[in-house]
């Protein structure tokens, strides 16, 4: 992952800065939108193919790690992740959370479950969440959403 203007003092950057001054600013909200995405799909991963178009999902097979970053700006909206293309969906479950108009940034949780090789999670409107499975196996090419 890269960005091009980190800092930036006309709201381009991550972080807010005042090259003049060498003083930075705060925090941008994208700064964490892209934490989203840098910090869970790394190098080595294999983006998996899927049905939802707001969702990015990420296979770590050295770690047995399956990553999903999905998007839901306009509605709140409850997704049933379907796991059954995968050998074993183990757990834990972590997710982070971003919520672009709300005071939520990056957020930590640790509140779901796999439930018979299905996730189910709601997003409220104009969030970005990450979820992270652990002990997932890969069996199969494709996973699909309900």
């Amino acid at each position: 992952w890269v960005y091009w203007q980190v800092l930036d003092g006309s709201g381009w950057g991550l972080i807010a800065s005042d090259d003049g001054a060498r003083k930075l600013g705060a925090v941008a909200t994208k700064y964490h939108v892209l934490a989203q995405y840098s910090r869970h799909i790394r190098e080595g991963m294999t983006i998996l193919d899927n049905d939802d178009h707001n969702t990015v999902v990420a296979y770590d097979s050295k770690e047995g790690k399956l990553v999903l970053v999905t998007v839901a700006d306009l509605w709140e909206n409850t997704i049933t992740y379907d796991l059954s293309a995968f050998g074993a969906v183990k757990g834990p479950v972590t997710r982070w959370v971003t919520n672009t108009a709300g005071a939520a940034r990056y957020e930590k949780h640790t509140d779901l479950t796999v439930q018979g090789k299905k996730l189910i999670v709601k997003l409220d409107k104009k969030t970005i969440q990450t979820v992270e499975i652990q002990g997932v196996s890969f069996a199969e090419e494709r996973i699909f959403f309900a």
